[in-house]
């Protein structure tokens, strides 16, 4: 892709509204997404929290972010399985995580589905100028873990801590799932986002915008996996 063509696609993504990118990403997975789907068990793919690991482990494609919210209304019977789960990480490294998987994106191909990242020199200024004002819950990338989950019986489902989390996906796997699952690798994004800082700042703006993640995050800290209720 020249740079001419990555900065006219980069324009319009950014003058499109959240809720058309995300049907959008949506219908891209509709058709990997329905192995899942048929799967005795559900995982639910929080971004940037090792997702592309876990597909690995199943010789599969990436089931795509939705919400509950929108997995009940097209699948009504998965509301009958027994066991749901995700990866649960540290929302202040999910976002450093998903800025340099953003700028990563852009340095190969020119263009991402989040152009704004291609603005801010430092995932600081991402965080203090962009995250700061933006709506979280509205876009598929940056959303909660909260409002993913919103509506889903939480007696159901479990939470795999992110930290070394070959081990602790394995072990839920072998234990939970009763599958021999073997996670090919750690997910690259873990060593490079924990190399970066944020300023006390930033910090605080996390805080803010992800604070019911954090509330449920502490019911993960210590442990492998967790039921989330």
């Amino acid at each position: 892709m020249n740079k001419l063509s990555a900065s006219i696609i980069n324009s319009l993504i950014a003058i499109t509204p959240d809720e058309i990118l995300e049907k959008r990403h949506l219908r891209k997975n509709s058709g990997s997404r329905e192995q899942w789907i048929n799967d005795k068990s559900l995982f639910i793919h929080i971004p940037k929290s090792g997702g592309t690991s876990v597909a690995a482990a199943y010789s599969r494609n990436e089931p795509g972010h939705a919400t509950w919210s929108f997995l009940s209304k097209e699948y009504p019977l998965l509301k009958n399985k027994k066991i749901f789960y995700f990866i649960f990480r540290d929302p202040e490294q999910r976002i450093i995580s998903t800025f340099s998987y953003i700028k990563g994106l852009h340095e190969r191909f020119g263009t991402s589905t989040l152009p704004a990242v291609n603005n801010y020199a430092s995932v600081d200024d991402f965080v203090t100028d962009y995250i700061s004002r933006k709506k979280i819950d509205d876009n598929y990338f940056l959303r909660s873990v909260s409002c993913t989950l919103n509506g889903l019986d939480l007696s159901k489902v479990w939470a795999i801590n992110f930290d070394d989390l070959r081990n602790n996906f394995e072990s839920f796997a072998k234990d939970i799932l009763k599958e021999e699952l073997i996670l090919p690798h750690e997910n690259s994004s873990k060593t490079y986002g924990c190399s970066k800082h944020l300023s006390q700042e930033a910090k605080s703006i996390i805080m803010k915008k992800y604070g019911d993640d954090y509330m449920l995050y502490k019911k993960v800290l210590g442990n492998k996996y967790v039921i989330m209720r």
